[in-house]
C-alpha cells in the first residue's frame, strides 16, 4: 500500500517535503481556510462568512510566492 501511495502522490510528497517551515504553515493555512470557508456555506451568519472568505483569500494570497515547478506530472 505504501508502494501504491508513492507512485499516486510521490511528486507531491516530495515538493512538500522540499518546503520550508514557514512555507508548510502557508500551504496548511490554505487547506484549513478551504476548510472553514465549506464548514461555513450554511448562510446562517454572514459574518462568519464574511470572515471566512477574506480569510481564505488572504491564506490564497499568501501562496503566490511558492513555486510548484517541481511537482511532476
Amino acid at each position: 500500500m505504501k508502494e501504491d501511495l508513492e507512485k499516486i502522490y510521490g511528486s507531491e510528497w516530495r515538493w512538500l517535503k522540499s518546503l520550508t517551515r514557514g512555507q508548510k504553515a502557508r500551504v496548511v493555512w490554505f487547506a484549513l481556510s478551504i476548510g472553514i470557508v465549506l464548514g461555513i456555506c450554511d448562510g446562517s451568519n454572514i459574518c462568519a462568512m464574511i470572515v471566512a472568505a477574506v480569510n481564505f483569500c488572504a491564506s490564497a494570497h499568501s501562496l503566490k510566492g511558492l513555486s510548484i515547478n517541481n511537482i511532476k506530472d
